[in-house]
């Protein structure tokens, strides 16, 4: 839940002896419902700074362990307002980022980094292995039994200067793989910087889209430069298929699944109206 973007999170219930149900045994168990909330909300010049929520464990709670017939449950909630006028409206998200809040798990980042580059090396030790002995067992050839003899790696030397089969397409992955790691290092550095918040909810989204849009040059001018060393004319086509090719799969999965939400009645999916806002306001 979200109170002017700012998360909150509790319980809405819990099941007495949770021991058993780690181990596998669940009879015996009690499930409780909490049925009251209470949202405390810090305010200072007017505006919230802070939102969370407790529930009443001992007093409001009703037993659903054995239900075999419809039960009407009454819900209820309370708000407290407090002054918190030494937390300005700007810093409200401090205390998402800090480290005590949410704190980093060190361990799982480099377990993965050291795997990473062990990988790396084992690879690379391997590839160099063959290529060696590939260069090896070449120099001891002579010339004409080296022009019938080919194998490894010589068989795809040829490939590697040949163009592809579909330029289009080829040209227009290579312009939007270089801008897409364009957007991520930009998008890294601004959110390292602070510029961009990473715990508001949206913001990296949003930051997204805007950095694709201001990096379609790069996309664009590195596919047509490509396409034109391939000695291909159409690059009028070339651009259109670069502009369309990362948003168009994207616009089209979004879609979908909005589409499955709204037969679902998900409060989640954005309305069909509002696919004609968004017309209306791009217009």
């Amino acid at each position: 839940m979200f109170v002017e973007d700012l998360p909150m999170w509790g319980y809405i219930g819990e099941v007495a002896n949770n021991e058993d149900i780690l181990v596998g045994e669940v009879e015996g168990n009690t499930t409780h419902l909490f049925t009251h909330l209470h949202f405390t909300l810090g305010h200072n010049n007017g505006q919230i700074v802070s939102a969370k929520v407790t529930t009443d464990q001992l007093d409001r709670r009703v037993d659903i362990t054995h239900i075999e017939q419809d039960l009407h449950v009454k819900f209820s909630y309370a708000v407290e307002w407090i002054p918190e006028p030494d937390l300005p409206w700007k810093n409200r998200m401090t205390r998402y980022a800090d480290s005590r809040f949410l704190p980093i798990h060190w361990f799982p980042i480099i377990n993965s980094t050291v795997l990473v580059l062990l990988l790396t090396a084992y690879f690379t030790n391997i590839l160099l292995q063959v290529l060696k002995n590939d260069f090896s067992r070449y120099m001891e050839l002579d010339d004409d039994v080296m022009e019938r003899e080919v194998s490894g790696w010589k068989l795809i030397h040829g490939d590697v200067f040949r163009f592809p089969t579909n330029p289009i397409f080829f040209c227009a992955a290579v312009g939007v793989g270089n801008q897409l790691s364009l957007v991520t290092f930009f998008h890294l550095c601004l959110a390292l910087t602070g510029l961009v918040s990473t715990t508001r909810s949206g913001s990296i989204l949003a930051g997204v889209v805007v950095l694709y849009c201001l990096t379609s040059f790069v996309g664009g001018y590195t596919s047509v430069r490509l396409f034109r060393q391939m000695n291909q004319q159409n690059w009028v086509q070339c651009i259109i298929v670069s502009a369309l090719l990362f948003p168009a799969p994207c616009v089209f999965v979004f879609m979908w699944v909005n589409s499955i939400a709204l037969v679902h009645g998900s409060t989640s999916a954005l309305p069909l109206h509002g696919y004609f806002d968004c017309h209306r306001s791009v217009r």
